[in-house]
């Protein structure tokens, strides 16, 4: 059969009396320990044993496995509430078949060599993890940055309306609404009629809100 080892590592077949280790099947108790090095070929490798200066041999087969060599991408930089795809890559064996998974940080994972995600709040930096494994069950892993951005609220008033006419003395309700896409941040706000400045109330939810006064 074929036993996967990592590199460097060391197998032992190691076959009890008409006991076998894939096809090696020698009398007795023998041990036979093959080392692999950073120099020895990646793939199907074939050991014998001789006994009895000839008289005896046989032969296994090993497969030697080697880590893929992973890239996560990056260093990337997105803006806060936007869409990122993620660019990984790995090579490793040809013919072996290779399975991405990345750790986002807080829990959160994706997979495949290029998702794409959703960034939080900035500004921050968000650290992600590319894991790749091979389909004989070495893996490997690197890191990569994401810088991300605060983004400035949009803003609308709603009322007044453009044109709006009102007589002297009334009290004139002053309301806006913003939309933020940072969705962790809190708003203060103002709003300026002519040489006046007002303070504005903030009602708000996962970063969005109104922002409401009352002018004379």
């Amino acid at each position: 059969g074929s036993t996967a080892v990592g590199l460097p590592s060391l197998i032992a077949l190691t076959p009890s009396p008409a006991a076998t280790a894939g096809p090696l099947a020698l009398p007795g108790s023998t041990t036979v320990a093959v080392a692999t090095r950073p120099s020895t070929p990646a793939g199907a490798q074939t050991v014998s044993a001789t006994g009895d200066p000839g008289a005896r041999s046989a032969s296994a087969t090993l497969y030697v496995n080697v880590p893929p060599v992973v890239s996560a991408g990056g260093p990337y930089t997105a803006n806060e509430g936007s869409t990122l795809t993620l660019h990984g890559s790995a090579t490793d064996t040809p013919g072996e078949t290779l399975t991405y998974s990345w750790d986002l940080g807080g829990g959160a994972t994706a997979s495949g060599a290029s998702p794409s995600i959703v960034v939080g709040d900035g500004p921050a930096t968000q650290i992600v993890t590319l894991t790749v494994c091979d389909d004989p069950g070495a893996c490997a892993s690197n890191t990569a940055t994401i810088t991300i951005r605060n983004v400035a609220p949009s803003v609308t008033i709603l009322s007044p309306t453009d044109g709006s006419v009102f007589g002297t003395g009334t009290h004139v309700p002053l309301k806006g609404s913003f939309t933020d896409p940072g969705v962790l941040d809190t708003h203060t706000g103002t709003w300026k009629v002519g040489a006046t400045t007002l303070p504005a109330t903030i009602a708000e939810h996962a970063g969005s809100g109104t922002a409401g006064a009352t002018w004379t």
